[in-house]
């Protein structure tokens, strides 16, 4: 088809992607295609952009910005609302349009899950003076029930979720001296941890709570897994990978290569761990002349297998 089409998404029967065919009259659309009958579908050709596209079995998820758009405006601005489909009956479902954006949606089974900006004091930037550090929260809402969740509400910042049947991981700064990362302005103490949900329980618990930044990879049954900054030397160089067991807190290394180990900077809140197995984008290797998303530079794929425990 005419124009780009980006962020494919596939589970079970379908594939799900960000679609520009119709981007100067609509901007950018969600399509998908039914694998089994080879069908190419519109799921939403709504005004403004939809990007940011998740799937799982039949439910695709995406940002919405359609309430945005103005005469003047025609692809609409960041303030960004969720909303999904049902990609077998080709119902769509409003997720959520409170105040302020929200962002980088995941849905797994009957949960949908987002990082929230309604309490931000300026809602991201959207509007009035941006403090440079941001207070995003975590919601969730289950499908069958219709029912919003506030999963994450504390005043500092949450990012990065990952949502793994019912476990959803999330990069937290509540530990952090300022609440948040402000990139632009570093202090070299930054410290956030990974903080998790459990939807089957409806309980909150720490993952990891380690000296510096660390971010989810995902988990599984057995598995958690994160990227770490414990190593660093300050200057964001060294990002590791560890992990834990499900039913046991102690921490240990699953990469400490030099460089950085790390998830696709285009892929964001995709899960790295599938059962016992985990798998990263790995800079050991590359080119020192050429930055890491430069097609030439030299990115490796590295992976890690838990091999099972012997009884005692």
């Amino acid at each position: 088809s005419p124009g780009a089409q980006t962020q494919p998404v596939v589970s079970q029967a379908f594939v799900a992607w960000a679609d520009n065919r119709n981007y100067d009259q609509t901007g950018t659309d969600i399509y998908a295609r039914n694998i089994q009958t080879s069908e190419v579908f519109p799921v939403c050709t709504a005004p403004g952009m939809q990007t940011t596209v998740d799937l799982d079995g039949n439910i695709a998820v995406w940002e919405d910005n359609r309430n945005t758009v103005t005469e003047g405006n025609p692809h609409g601005t960041g303030d960004t609302d969720i909303y999904a489909a049902n990609l077998a009956t080709r119902e769509e479902i409003i997720v959520c349009t409170a105040n302020g954006a929200q962002s980088m949606p995941v849905v797994a089974g009957d949960i949908i899950a987002w990082i929230d900006y309604r309490n931000d004091p300026d809602l991201k930037g959207n509007t009035g003076e941006d403090t440079g550090v941001n207070n995003g929260d975590v919601y969730a809402y289950s499908i069958s029930d219709k029912k919003e969740i506030a999963v994450c509400t504390l005043p500092q910042d949450a990012f990065d979720p990952i949502l793994s049947g019912s476990i959803l991981m999330w990069e937290d700064w509540r530990n952090d001296p300022r609440g948040g990362a402000d990139w632009d302005n570093p202090t070299g103490n930054e410290n956030s941890d990974v903080f998790a949900y459990d939807f089957d329980t409806n309980q909150a618990f720490a993952v990891t709570t380690a000296e510096k930044c660390q971010s989810p990879a995902g988990s599984s049954d057995s598995l958690f897994a994160w990227f770490d900054f414990r190593n660093d030397p300050g200057d964001r160089s060294n990002c590791d990978v560890y992990g834990r067991l499900r039913n046991d807190p102690a921490e240990f290394p699953i990469s400490t290569a030099p460089a950085w180990q790390h998830g696709s900077t285009f892929l964001a809140n995709r899960s790295y761990v599938s059962g016992p197995y985990v798998i990263w984008m790995d800079d050991r290797n590359k080119d020192p002349e050429h930055d890491m998303l430069q097609p030439i530079a030299n990115l490796d794929i590295y992976g890690f297998k838990l091999e099972p425990q012997g009884d005692d």
